[in-house]
């Protein structure tokens, strides 16, 4: 018989050696390598700015691509060779002036699915679309996860 446990929203389904149950999020162990739960907002790492985009050590963050463009790199010492770099297009973080950006960006509201397309192991990785933005750039949240 298996047993499961209820709790409080948000949970994470944890499945381990045949058990099921919900987990509060913040109670899920380092060891299972499940993405942490930020708690601050995504910081804009050199949003507006030409590529390359300086972010330091930032492991997450909003980025965009300059319209007339299809690729950005991004500066930070937080890629490694083996890390999971998770990609969401988000055109709805513009505005004017916008909580991310903290200044008037308008994203481009055509999404296109961005890949990593390039990485040098504490240095950088490029972030990369199918075909250049037209009007606006593309507006993309990215999270870097080490093992």
């Amino acid at each position: 018989m298996r047993k499961i446990l209820e709790v409080a929203i948000p949970a994470v389904l944890v499945i381990c050696l045949g058990w099921m149950a919900f987990a509060p999020a913040a109670h899920v162990p380092a060891h299972l390598g499940l993405p942490s739960v930020h708690a601050q907002q995504y910081a804009a790492c050199g949003a507006t700015g030409a590529s390359p985009l300086n972010c330091q050590s930032t492991s997450y963050g909003y980025i965009t691509i300059a319209a007339g463009a299809s690729s950005a790199v991004i500066n930070t010492t937080a890629v490694t060779a083996t890390t999971k770099v998770l990609l969401t297009y988000d055109y709805s973080v513009g505005g004017s002036p916008s909580s991310v950006f903290g200044t008037n960006v308008t994203c481009n509201t055509t999404p296109q699915q961005p890949f990593v397309s390039a990485r040098t192991a504490g240095s950088s990785f490029t972030i990369a679309v199918g075909s250049n933005f037209t009007t606006n750039p593309g507006c993309i949240a990215f999270e870097l996860i080490n093992p």
